[in-house]
């Protein structure tokens, strides 16, 4: 029973170390990121920003570095576009 709760303890610790190394940190650069996350799907870019798409979470790049981390959903863009009929 001793050694199936020293097993747990080892497990926990091992897993909470992976999450700290693997985890993304602000400030790396969207090469680094690139090397850590498995699938990335870029969803915008506009100046000097891109917004990329890994799981649930969006990642926003400014220059390269990783400024910021949103869990919830991107905005949307709106555009407003104006039909003209030409008649004869």
């Amino acid at each position: 029973m001793r050694a199936r709760q020293l097993m747990v303890v080892l497990s926990c610790i091992l897993c909470l170390g992976c999450q700290s190394v693997f985890a993304p940190k602000i400030g790396m650069t969207r090469e680094q990121w690139m090397r850590r996350t498995l699938v990335g799907d870029m969803v915008s870019a506009k100046e000097g920003w891109e917004v990329w798409k890994s799981g649930r979470a969006f990642y926003y790049f400014k220059d390269g570095k990783l400024d910021h981390i949103d869990q919830g959903q991107l905005m949307q863009e709106r555009f407003q576009v104006e039909v003209i009929h030409k008649t004869e």
